[in-house]
């Protein structure tokens, strides 16, 4: 059984919606650190740095293979001087990482509704 069996097709487009709205670039990858912290704050959660380092250390392997087939991001650092552009992620580790936060139990209802996600994701960005 599908670990995204959890989420309705609906909830599943909206998540590839928002990850399309991050792969600027087409190349099938994003930002680790900025595309999670920009999605959770949508969902109504505060990730902390720390937080979002360790979601994104529990898939390293994940992110490797994807940084493998992405072309190499530019150098960019965030206002704390962290290198943000080393990690990406592929498609189907967005949607796991999401899928376990959307069906959080600590997640407002409304929040759960697609149009307001992917809505707060633009806003936010």
């Amino acid at each position: 059984k599908s670990k995204y069996t959890q989420l309705g097709e609906t909830q599943r487009e909206e998540i590839r919606k928002a990850f399309d709205y991050f792969d600027v670039d087409g190349s099938g990858t994003i930002n680790a650190y900025e595309a999670l912290k920009v999605t959770f704050t949508a969902l109504g959660f505060q990730p902390t740095r720390e937080e979002l380092k360790r979601i994104i250390a529990d898939h390293e392997r994940e992110i490797n293979a994807a940084m493998a087939l992405s072309p190499a991001p530019p150098a960019e650092s965030n206002v704390l001087g962290e290198d943000t552009s080393s990690k990406m992620l592929d498609f189907n580790t967005f949607l796991e990482i999401v899928t376990k936060k959307w069906m959080s139990p600590h997640l407002e209802r409304k929040s759960r509704r697609p149009s307001v996600f992917l809505a707060a994701i633009k806003r936010r960005q």
